[in-house]
This record gives C-alpha cells, structure tokens and sequence, in this order.
C-alpha cells in the first residue's frame, strides 16, 4: 500500500487498496481510502468492510467524522452481527 498526501488539498490518501487499524474497535479495508485535514473527516469507496467484535459492515462508500463520531454509509450496505442481518 502506498500512502500519498496532496499538500495543497490537505488530504492523504490510497487507491491501491488498503487497512485502517483503529485500536481494539474496528478495522476497515477499502480499495480507495482517503483523509481530509480540514474537516476531520476520513472516507473510504469500494470494497469497504469494517470489521469489529460486534459486527462486521459491508458498504460501497463509507464516511466517518472523527471529531464527533458520525458515520455515514453511502450505497448498498450489510451489517452482520451474531445471528441477525441488516440489509440497508
């Protein structure tokens, strides 16, 4: 994975696929992944899982405000926790 940051934009990203570790919460693949300085906010396109001891999140686009917590998913999503499924 190459991690590349674009100064002008304030923005780090990957496009080659790639895994974000946040401590014992979760972690989330994706095929794009990027991080905008300005405004907090990380998001991640095509492919994405999230997967933590809860359940594991499948989605086309996800975006997460680390300031506030929010999430948001974009597109076709599946969330699979113990025995019950989620179609969203």
């Amino acid at each position: 994975m190459d991690l590349w940051f674009n100064k002008t934009k304030q923005q780090a990203y990957y496009n080659t696929g790639g895994t974000v570790v946040r401590d014992s919460s979760g972690t989330i693949t994706s095929q794009i992944g990027r991080y905008y300085m300005n405004t907090s906010k990380y998001q991640f396109v095509k492919d994405v899982v999230l997967v933590n001891p809860d359940y594991t999140l499948n989605t086309d686009r996800l975006d997460f405000f680390s300031e506030n917590g929010h999430a948001y998913l974009f597109g076709p999503s599946t969330i699979t926790g113990g025995t019950e499924q989620s179609i969203l």
